[in-house]
Parts: structure tokens; sequence; C-alpha cells
């Protein structure tokens, strides 16, 4: 009788633990979404609407669905800013996929945009395009459907793009 219930309850915790909708892994097995890791970005790769102020980026998306962005100046001078992300990969167009960064630190924002990776090139490379949403700063979001560039329907150009590498 006791083998029984342990099975059932070993069955039961293997349902439980593999029925999770694929969008909820933060850690996808496909390349073309897989964020999670250290990037990095500089000097021309840096979209031009930060390239005055930020010299430099770095981004950690980690398993856990939590993220930390580091802006760097000119001179040396470090912001830190952190929450939760999310990717929507069942809303991706052509590897273009949506994403959802809810930042928490300093000041609770919402930011919404898009992001490919090329993981054909050595070291990968992470195209990344968003805006804030929350508070309403006034820009709608990049679409995956009308591709980079697509920013405030298209009036910012390329100017809202940004291209990191992968370190880790």
């Amino acid at each position: 009788m006791n083998f029984r219930i342990v099975l059932v309850l070993f069955v039961v915790m293997a349902w439980v633990l593999t029925g999770c909708e694929p969008e909820e892994q933060p850690n996808p097995d496909n390349a073309k979404i897989n964020i999670v890791g250290f990037w990095t970005a500089q000097g021309n790769d840096i979209a031009l609407t930060l390239a005055d102020t930020v010299n430099q980026m770095t981004l950690r998306f980690r398993t856990d669905s939590t993220y930390t962005m580091v802006q760097t100046t000119a001179l040396g001078l470090s912001s830190t800013y952190s929450g939760t992300y999310s990717v929507h990969k069942l809303q991706g167009t052509n590897d273009i996929y949506p994403f959802t960064l809810k930042q928490t630190l300093p000041v609770a924002t919402t930011f919404k945009g898009i992001f490919e990776i090329n993981e054909v090139i050595e070291p990968e490379e992470l195209t990344l395009e968003y805006v804030q949403t929350l508070p309403n700063t006034g820009y709608t979001p990049p679409e995956p459907d009308y591709g980079f560039g697509s920013t405030n329907d298209g009036n910012l150009g390329t100017t809202n793009i940004s291209r990191f590498q992968r370190v880790e």
C-alpha cells in the first residue's frame, strides 16, 4: 500500500514539474530566444537615443527571470537597474520576439520591446529595441511584425536599437 502512495506521488510530481507552459520556462532550449547570460555593448553598438549619456551597457539575464542592467558614462559613473523579465516566444515573428522588463530598482518602471539573437556569429549578438511604457512616456513599443526600427510607428528609425555581445 505505501509503495502505491509513493508511486502516485512520484507520478503527480513528475507531471507538475513537466507541465509548465513553454513560455513559462525561463531558460528555453531554443538558442534564438535564450537571452539568459551576460551581455555587453559599448560605443557604436549603443542606441543613438542613449549615446549622449551612456558609454557602456551590461545586461545579465538570469534563469529565475530576473535581470540587472548597468549603464556606464564616459566619466565612469555607473547606474544599476534591476527587476524581472519575460520573453513572449509564441508572439515572435521571423526570429524577432517581444519581451517585457519590469524594473523594480531604482524605481518601478515597465519597458516593452523586441529582441533577436544571432547565434550563428561568435560571440552571439543580441539586438534590442525597447521603450518605457509605464509610466507612459508617449512612445509606442516596437512590434515583431514590423521589425527593428518600429518604435513609435517607425518615427525613431534605427536610433533606438542596441547590439550586445554575449560574454557568458
